[in-house]
This record gives structure tokens, sequence and C-alpha cells, in this order.
């Protein structure tokens, strides 16, 4: 009895100053900071270390709380040796990862047959506002990948690698397992083992767990993004850059972070150019620049004459092929000539400027022209002209002649009184006449490339192919083919020369004609003159022009041999190009036409009621 009086009186005695031990954050949480918060766990158990996990447990299961999981243990956790990554994912109802939930202090203390210890554990304030974000976005989002599991025998220990769904390489001890999330039962021997996740769009998450026999490890893994730096940079103007429909900047953007693996497309905005799309996925830790040419949106121009439509328009002197009125035309950006001329009307030009997306429109007043209308020729007997003889003109016979002797005779032939033409205008402004020299497309191609086309395809070792091919063009009129990729083949031009506005180009036939031409001493090129003579009332002859220039029926271009009859007003016909990076090139160039114009005496247009016109050979 007195023994029992004496234990009983020490339990009242002692445990009043037992309880004094506890340390003050045991008793209560410690208040939470501006960033931090804290959380006591409290555990039971007949050994000190399951007792402690339980406390853990205790402390990991108030912090889910947080954000509205409440879990029930059934299985041990196990604290790995790297607290800042510590999770309490003891139920697989559980998702949230405790990143930076770190033990601060343990108090342990033994009452009769069980352990009672007590943790303390602070949580960022930062780490659960991105938690709370990242379990948001896993709600809304839904899908995840499903874990693997791996043997059976648990008695060998058990690691449990959560990755929240995701899907990413695992490696232990420098060893693949294959993919996240997984359970290894029985898989890994007792002790340390380096865990590594390696996934592209995903930092590298490295990790030290030890293995126990009989024992659940939980590794969560806090998967943090990796990103790249992209570069945007544009050709010429400044855009501004969209991503996802906001605002992020202006060309040049200089290492822009973007998430890595995951594919963004970047919208650039110019008021002159079009809308650009540019889609961009890297890889981890990926620095990329990328240059981008933006397309200038299309400059319109409208183009109106007056008090006469159907006038021809030039445009920078380039012949357009086009007449007035012209609606919504579209040209490149930047500043322009535009000129329209008509027969019986002087030339009317207006310059402009015009920017990406505009749209202009312009009105040309063209006075008229004196000139004749009398169907009547008359010859100015001081200067005669001898025409060609009808026998030259005509194709000459290829009979019985070899594939060098037949295109010696195309080569030499000269068809050109065919389909070259010539036409007047009087300026009474300037007191000038214009003569212009020109080749007539529709006679070219039925006197000259018809039955060209006829003679030289008799002479192909293969089929011909029609194509347009690139020229250029130097100024005025004068276009040269550049060099050609072929080697002895006939090419044969079949139209004029287009002039657009971004390109010139022409239409020729290629003939796949296997020759050992020499091309020297070949004549190449004829002289003719163009006439013209103006007449008054009573036939008097009042003025007169002569006006000298050669036509070029063909020229070489490597081995190959181009017929491309063209008009020149030299006879070099050569036209050089000087380029910054390919230095110089040397081109054959002519034209399809010529404008020659000579001034004549005052008062005199007044007199002309006839013109005579003819182009020859001087006498």
């Amino acid at each position: 009895m007195r023994f029992f009086l004496f234990v009983l009186l020490n339990i009242f005695l002692i445990s009043p100053a037992f309880a004094d031990f506890l340390p003050s954050w045991a008793r209560r949480a410690p208040s939470e900071t501006s960033s931090m918060r804290f959380y006591t766990g409290f555990g039971e158990g007949e050994t000190k270390s399951k007792a402690i996990n339980a406390a853990v447990a205790d402390a990991q299961k108030q912090a889910l709380a947080t954000f509205g999981i409440f879990i029930e243990s059934s299985e041990e956790t196990y604290e790995t040796t790297r607290s800042s990554a510590l999770s309490a994912v003891s139920s697989e109802k559980s998702a949230a990862n405790l990143v930076e939930f770190n033990r601060k202090d343990t108090f342990s203390q033994k009452n009769g047959k069980l352990w009672e210890p007590y943790v303390l554990y602070s949580y960022p304030k930062a780490e659960i506002k991105k938690e709370r974000k990242r379990l948001e976005n896993l709600k809304k989002n839904g899908s995840k990948a499903e874990k693997s599991v791996i043997g059976s025998d648990r008695s060998k220990g058990v690691l449990v690698v959560d990755t929240n769904g995701v899907r990413a390489s695992l490696y232990i001890d420098g060893r693949s397992f294959g993919y996240t999330p997984v359970e290894l039962i029985g898989q890994l021997s007792a002790g340390e083992h380096k865990v590594r996740i390696d996934d592209p769009i995903y930092e590298v998450f490295e990790h030290t767990v030890i293995i126990m026999p009989n024992k659940t490890v939980k590794l969560p893994v806090p998967l943090k993004n990796a990103f790249g730096f992209v570069t945007l940079r544009t050709d010429g103007k400044k855009s501004d850059v969209f991503l996802g429909g906001k605002k992020i900047g202006t060309t040049p953007l200089v290492n822009y972070k973007v998430p890595a693996g995951k594919e963004l497309t970047f919208e650039l905005r110019n008021s002159e150019t079009e809308r650009s799309f540019q889609s961009v996925t890297l890889d981890r830790n990926e620095e990329r620049e990328i240059n981008i040419s933006l397309q200038e949106k299309k400059a319109k121009i409208s183009v109106y004459s007056f008090p006469e439509a159907d006038a021809y328009i030039l445009l920078d002197g380039r012949k357009t092929g086009l007449k007035t009125p012209l609606e919504n035309h579209v040209v490149p950006t930047g500043n322009h000539k535009i000129t329209v001329y008509k027969n019986g009307f002087e030339d009317q030009a207006q310059t402009f400027s015009i920017k990406g997306g505009e749209t202009r429109k312009l009105s040309l007043t063209m006075a008229k022209l004196k000139r004749n209308v009398s169907q009547k020729l008359m010859f100015d007997k001081a200067h005669t002209f001898t025409l060609y003889p009808s026998t030259i003109v005509k194709m000459p016979s290829l009979a019985g002649a070899r594939v060098e002797g037949k295109l010696t005779r195309l080569m030499e032939w000269n068809a050109a009184f065919s389909f070259v033409k010539a036409r007047t205008a009087f300026n009474d402004k300037s007191g000038k006449v214009f003569l212009t020299v020109y080749i007539d497309e529709q006679a070219y191609k039925r006197n000259y490339t018809a039955p060209m086309i006829a003679a030289l395809s008799d002479m192909t070792a293969g089929d011909a192919a029609e194509a347009p091919l690139p020229l250029q063009c130097f100024g005025g009129e004068a276009c040269g083919l550049p060099r050609l990729e072929t080697d002895s083949d006939v090419y044969l031009r079949t139209s004029g020369f287009h002039h657009y506005f971004w390109s010139d180009k022409a239409d020729y036939m290629r003939f796949p004609i296997m020759h050992m031409l020499s091309t020297k001493g070949i004549e190449r090129t004829v002289s003719l003159e163009a006439y013209f003579a103006a007449f008054d009332a009573n036939n008097k002859s009042v003025a007169t022009g002569v006006f000298p220039f050669q036509v070029r029926n063909w020229h070489p271009n490597g081995k190959n041999i181009v017929f491309s009859p063209e008009l020149l007003t030299n006879d070099a016909g050569k036209c050089v190009r000087q380029s910054l990076l390919s230095g110089k090139s040397t081109y054959w160039c002519g034209s399809d036409s010529l404008v020659f114009e000579q001034k004549i005496k005052a008062g005199t247009l007044g007199k002309i009621s006839k013109v005579f016109v003819a182009i020859g050979v001087k006498a």
C-alpha cells in the first residue's frame, strides 16, 4: 500500500514537471509569418522511428489539408535524406507535392512503453501558392500518365516515384527503369540509391533515397518546367510581337523565355506588311535565333486618263501591257513614275510614293498631238530606200545540209523586214517628231517563230520544251539572258519581253540539238534605217529624218545558240551588270522597241498633212 501511494504521488508530482519540458512549438504551432506557415505533428509508437514517422505523417496531413486534401494513411512513410522535397503521399488519393516542406525541429519523449515525439515543419507561402495553382491546373486539364507497377516481393522494399501523372524517363544508379510514375517492388537492394528523372521539357531532377526491407519509400517529384530562349528578328521593318493575343514586345525580340517542348506560335504585326506567324518548339536550355522575312502588304494603284481612255501604261519606264482605266492593280511599295501614252496624244507622267496596304488613284490628262491621217504615201526623192527582196525574207532551204549547215543557214537568214514596224508622233509643245521602231508580236510569231519551230523540231534529238526564262534588264528596254545551265542546245524566243513588277521574263523553246558548230564568222546583226518624211498640203517635203539601228538575229550563250531577234542602237549589243558579290557579268542584250526623236523647224508642225514612214537599207 505504501508503495502504491508512493508511485501515485510521484505521478502527480512529476507529470506537471514533465510537461514543462515540452518546447513551446510542441504545445502550439508558431504563428505564421509574412512568408512562412508552421505545422506541429504528433505521433505514438513502440519504437522511436515508428513514432517519428507517425508524427511526420500528422504534420503532412495538416499541410495537405491546406489544399483541401485529406488522407488516411494505411502505409508507413519514410523520410528521405533530402527533407526539402519531403512529401506525405501515403495514399494514392493525394496528388499534392510538398516542395520545401522542411523539418525545423524534433522533440521525443517516452511515456511508459510508447514513444511520443513532436515534429515542427515550416512551409513557405510562395510554395503553397505555386502548389495550389498547379493542383487547380491539374483539376482543370485532367489527363495523367498511369502508374506502372514492377515486381511483387515487398519484403525487399518498395520505391514509389510519383511525378504527378507526368511521363518521364527514370534512371536509378545510372540504370534505366523505364518511365514514371512507377512503383518498383523488390527491384532495389537495401541502402542508398541515386534517382535521376530526365524529361526534355522539365529540369533534371536528382535525389537520393534509402531503401529498407519491408518499407515503402514514396518519392514525390516536383518536376519544374524547363525553358529555352528564342530571338526573333525581322528584315527591314520592326514588327510588334504577339503571343496568345497579347503583345510581348517588338522585333528584334532577344532571348525571350519560352517553356521547353511546347509549341508556341508568335504573331508579327506591322501596318505595312502581312501578318506573319512563326511556330517554335525549343528543347531544354536551347537558344535559337530566327530571322523572319516579312511580306509587304499589296500596294494598289488605279490609273485613269482623260479625255481618252485606252492609253497604254508605263511603270518606271517599263511596258506593262496594261491600258487605262486600270483598277486596283498591285505594285511594289516605294517611289514610282507612271506614264500613259496613246497615238495622237502627248505622253503624260506622274510620280508617286506608295506604302504596303495603301491604294492610290492617279488621274492624268492627255493633250492631243498633230499627226498624219492620210493613207497616201509620199516619197522624198532626196533619200530613197532599197527594200529587202522577197527572196531574202523567205525561209532558206535546209535540204541536203547537215545539222551544223542547217543551223548556219538559219543564223544567216534575215526575216527582220517581215516583223519590224515603225510609227510616228508629233509633239506640238516641244516641236519634236518621235519615231518608234518596234517588233510587231503577231507578225513575229507568224513570219518568224512558226517556220523556225518547224525547222528546229526536225533537228532535235528529243522533245522540245517550253519555259519562261528570267531576264536581266538594263534601263530602258535592253534585256538579256543570264548564263544558261544547258550546253550545246538551241533556244528560240517565242514572245516579246514581259516586264512584270517583280521580274522580267520571256517565253523560249529549248531544242536539244547536239551540234559541233563554231559560231565564229557568222554574221549576227543586220544594219537598217528607219526613215520618215513629212509633207504639207501641196505635197512639199517639210521635214525628214533618218535613224540607223541594227537587228541581231541570234547570239551565243555558252555553247548554246539563242535565236532572239532584238533591236540595237549600236553594234556591240553588250550590257554589263556590276554585282557586289559576283562581280561583273556580261550579257548579250537588246530591245523589242526603240524610240528616236528629232526636233524640227519651228512652225513646221502646223503645215504637216501627210507622213511617210519606211524601214529599209539606204541606197
